[in-house]
């Protein structure tokens, strides 16, 4: 049986710029993967998602795959979460067609272990529709022999065509590949039907690839300069070139694509093996926590490693964004103190405030306090009555402009560090909670599912009885609209007095 190659540049890489592939890049990828003769090409994912921060890509459609496959020799494939089918945010019989009509030759389904019970009727509805299926095993290097084996023992039930190892942690070896091979072998699986998916968070990711086809594993995933989550995947062009190193055509038109196109987007978003990715992988990290981390650019080395020394010891296997701040700074109760303000008018400004002065200077200062959100660089000579840090990603890196500063600083009661800040007389506690259930708020805190220092601000000031309130340097994207709408509607159904401005 002939090796076969799955190139997810598109799918993985997706979460470095939210499967906004532009497309020129599509187009040059394609061509480029079809010179190489490559057997499948993950064009992205099936998500039932509307929301315009993500591409096309994180939403295959028939309709998309069917215009980029049009007269091109390829064989497409998209990844479905099952995890999306257990929420019900995925109906097969609905957000699918025939594979006829699709233009997709192949649906991987990613799985954890837990939602085993759940593949069964996901299987036989893709097969009914005629589509090749695989199943991709998530986290496995963190299961045990047992559990591998029960996992694919029900796979095999409904003649799936392609069983995967995902080593979503990045942290597989080739001795960890030999053992589960071995074992499994034992058991009667012929591993000419298994794949592996890597990624090179320990610089292992080719070799631990080679070791998967030395096993007798027939499939593998790769990616262009190994653009993926996190430190990336096994990289489409070591792996071809260590596979067969006279295949000198492939090579020059995946070096020519890396040249004219992928440089650029190596530049732009850096993805790659570093000690950061290293730690997260031998301490059983989801990599994304990292990728975060280190697209946010406020944090130096000893702010990493301090943050992953936390994740390591708390439940960070699985990545959540809504309560990756609480994986790390955890809140506490407090005793309320009252506060006393001289009035009860704000002006708030956000960083897209490009008048400041002239708003400040045309207002009655006597009768509108200044709030500031988050201890922002342009404008650090301001004196600000009010600074809002909510998000601990803030507090963490300013934590030193925090414990000199003489103004008055609104923070959650951030549990790992007030030892810090204790000294400082001039903070004021206002905790934020997170909560999957209504909207509230009080004297001590406000509770809600996202934690934006607007929303806060807003929340702060509501629950202390200001009757006027405007935001300066409000941009009109979709979220910050939303956020308009839910505090008017709150602040009517609620036959509250507060006045709320937003003002672009």
């Amino acid at each position: 049986m002939k090796i076969k190659i799955l190139d997810c540049t598109i799918r993985d890489g997706g979460y470095y710029n939210n499967w906004r592939f532009s497309d020129n890049f599509v187009e040059k990828y394609l061509n480029t993967l079809q010179k190489c003769k490559i057997d499948y090409v993950e064009i992205g994912y099936r998500k039932n998602i509307k929301d315009k921060n993500f591409g096309k890509f994180i939403n295959v459609t028939d309709q998309l795959s069917k215009k980029l496959k049009k007269k091109r020799n390829l064989s497409f494939s998209i990844m479905i979460d099952l995890a999306d089918i257990v929420k019900q945010n995925l109906n097969i019989d609905r957000h699918f067609s025939s594979q006829k009509k699709s233009g997709i030759d192949l649906i991987r389904i990613a799985s954890s272990y837990e939602d085993l019970k759940h593949l069964k009727q996901t299987i036989i509805k893709l097969k009914k529709k005629k589509y090749k299926v695989s199943v991709n095993l998530m986290k496995f290097t963190a299961l045990t022999k047992n559990q591998i084996l029960n996992f694919f023992n029900e796979c095999r039930k409904y003649k799936i065509d392609f069983y995967y190892i995902a080593d979503s942690f990045g942290n597989c070896t080739p001795e960890l590949i030999n053992n589960i091979s071995k074992y499994l072998r034992q058991k009667k699986f012929s591993l000419n039907k298994f794949g592996f998916h890597g990624h090179d968070n320990l610089g292992l990711g080719n070799e631990n690839a080679m070791t998967a086809l030395k096993n007798g594993f027939k499939i593998i995933d790769t990616s262009i300069m190994g653009m993926g989550r996190g430190a990336g995947n096994v990289k489409l062009e070591e792996f071809i070139y260590n596979l067969d190193k006279k295949n000198q055509d492939k090579m020059f038109y995946i070096q020519k694509f890396i040249e004219e196109v992928m440089m650029k987007m190596k530049q732009k978003y850096n993805w790659g093996t570093n000690f950061s990715y290293f730690y997260a992988a031998k301490n059983f990290i989801h990599p994304t926590f990292v990728q975060r981390l280190l697209t946010e650019k406020k944090f130096n080395f000893y702010n990493l490693i301090e943050i992953l020394s936390f994740l390591s010891k708390s439940k960070s296997s699985k990545y959540d964004a809504n309560i990756f701040d609480n994986f790390f700074l955890e809140v506490t109760k407090f005793k309320e103190k009252k506060i006393k303000f001289r009035n009860k008018k704000v002006n708030i400004f956000t960083n897209n405030c490009k008048n400041i002065d002239y708003i400040v200077n045309s207002s009655d200062k006597k009768k509108y306090l200044t709030a500031s959100l988050n201890l922002n660089e342009k404008f650090k000579n301001f004196p600000f009555d009010y600074i809002f840090v909510s998000n601990p990603y803030r507090f963490f890196t300013e934590i030193n402009s925090i414990k000199k500063s003489k103004k008055k600083i609104v923070i959650p009661n951030f549990k790992n560090f007030q030892k810090n800040i204790k000294s400082n007389t001039n903070i004021i506690k206002y905790n934020f909670n997170y909560s999957n259930n209504k909207f509230k708020i009080n004297k001590l805190e406000c509770s809600y599912k996202l934690n934006l220092v607007i929303f806060y601000a807003i929340s702060f000031f509501i629950t202390n009885n200001f009757s006027e309130i405007n935001i300066y340097g409000f941009s009109k994207n979709t979220q910050n609209k939303k956020i308009e709408i839910f505090f008017s509607n709150f602040i009517s159904k609620n036959n509250l007095k507060t006045k709320l401005a937003f003002h672009s």
